[in-house]
């Protein structure tokens, strides 16, 4: 059973462009339909040199990168938790079960002392901004299914307590922009085309 049929109970199937779940009536995900939309209007460009382009990631070796992944999803399920300035007792659950499922996949314990919680976060870890060129760096190398999986994850996080708060909308939508290179709008589009598709807003 997936996340969404896990939340709403209803039968998905598979997007024929990425494989993530979609109802079982269509063919393409939104995010694959906005996301082809979006490159038509794109000038062209090095996907490969852009998604790869930070000397810094590229510093740490094949174990230490998969690390990474998972320090910056780690990252981006606590910020979606509190990005509406608290954290309901379902998001906290879900925070909960997709870190431990995440963290027991590292190479070694999950530790702040670390070079990728440092890489990731920054020395002022506090700041939401601390760092936030390594994280987007880190979630742009993702494979785009797993990239997919992870940010439904963060999409049943923010409709977990039944509620769509501004505060979870706009992070959203600062991410689709930053990892997608799309313009705020397109990003917005596409998180609400997300909410449709769970009837979640008309």
């Amino acid at each position: 059973m997936g996340f969404l049929d896990f939340l709403f109970g209803k039968k998905y199937a598979k997007c024929s462009g990425c494989g993530s779940s979609i109802h079982k009536d269509s063919s393409l995900c939104i995010n694959c339909q906005i996301l082809k939309e979006a490159e038509k209007r794109k000038p062209k460009v090095n996907k490969t040199t852009k998604i790869t382009s930070s000397k810094q990631r590229e510093e740490f070796n094949k174990t230490e990168q998969s690390d990474l992944r998972i320090y910056a999803m780690v990252r981006c399920f606590g910020e979606i938790m509190t990005s509406d300035g608290e954290a309901a007792p379902e998001e906290v659950f879900f925070f909960g079960k997709f870190s431990k499922e995440e963290q027991e996949k590292l190479s070694k314990p999950y530790s702040q002392e670390s070079k990728e919680f440092k890489f990731i976060w920054g020395s002022n870890w506090t700041s939401p901004s601390s760092n936030r060129k390594n994280l987007i760096s880190v979630l742009k190398s993702f494979k785009k299914k797993d990239l997919d999986m992870f940010l439904e994850k963060l999409i049943v996080m923010t409709v977990a307590d039944k509620e769509i708060k501004h505060g979870e909308t706009n992070y959203l939508r600062d991410l689709y922009t930053d990892i997608y290179d799309m313009s705020a709008n397109e990003a917005m589009d596409m998180v609400k085309a997300n909410f449709r598709r769970l009837k979640l807003i008309k």
